[in-house]
């Protein structure tokens, strides 16, 4: 998915808008409603802190949602997960994975887990698996937003990259890039950004949409592992608005 992200932004606004304001429809006889279409979402911790988001957002689309999403998990992970909910036939699915490699399916034969190149192959060959289970369903892989230590890095968007380019050799494979309100306008992480027209915001009308560790969303520091933020996470609203209203769109839901 190739967009100009303010274009986009506009876009969204008036959709969220639109579907915000929509009046109580009038009461009458209950009919059968034929079954609502299904979402699926697979991700690792940002995609974990930002569920709520993510959900809100897709249920404005009518459909139904099902998070799959859990701190330190790779995509690799949710493979036996995939081939059971495939059976359901969702209308999309959505993987949400930054690149970690901390579970036994991210280790090479002598149990040490995979970094650079080998990282990288590992996640191309685990994507291609998802969009062949999912081979009947759209699938978007969605940008995250660039952590602090990767904007210094060389390969630091190869991960990025190469979801994106999945895109010329699978018709289902889609990309969304939902990590892009949560970085400077040229793509590098920063810290804090100006407040969204429709988010609550400090006096100073700037919002902070990073963890302090650099990658992660919520302004207070976690030592739970769990990423469960107190407070308003800008940065994880911003994640699953950018995530959900696009692919939403793409389908045709938002009206």
């Amino acid at each position: 998915m190739t967009r100009n992200p303010l274009l986009l932004l506009v876009t969204i606004i008036g959709s969220l808008a639109a579907a915000l304001a929509l009046p109580a429809a009038p009461a009458r006889a209950a009919v059968v409603s034929p079954p609502r279409p299904t979402i699926i979402v697979y991700g690792d911790s940002l995609a974990w802190e930002s569920q709520d988001f993510i959900s809100f957002f897709l249920h404005l689309g009518k459909v139904d949602v099902v998070m799959r999403t859990f701190p330190g998990t790779a995509l690799c992970d949710w493979s036996a997960s995939m081939a059971h909910d495939a059976r359901t036939h969702p209308m999309a699915v959505i993987l949400a994975f930054t690149g970690v490699s901390l579970t036994p399916c991210m280790r090479d034969a002598n149990g040490v887990d995979l970094t650079d190149q080998e990282r990288i192959d590992k996640y191309r060959a685990d994507s291609e698996a998802a969009l062949s289970i999912f081979a009947d369903t759209k699938v978007w892989f969605a940008g995250y937003p660039i952590s602090r230590s990767a904007d210094v890095a060389p390969d630091g968007q190869a991960l990025r990259e190469m979801y994106k380019s999945l895109g010329t050799s699978h018709p289902n494979a889609h990309w969304v890039d939902a990590g892009v309100l949560d970085v400077t306008p040229d793509g590098h992480y920063t810290d804090t950004l100006p407040c969204l027209p429709f988010e609550p915001c400090q006096p100073t009308r700037i919002s902070v949409v990073r963890a302090p560790d650099g990658a992660h969303f919520c302004p207070i520091p976690h030592n739970d592992g769990r990423y469960e933020c107190s407070m308003w996470s800008s940065g994880a609203f911003r994640y699953g608005l950018m995530m959900a209203l696009p692919v939403l769109h793409d389908l045709g839901l938002l009206r």
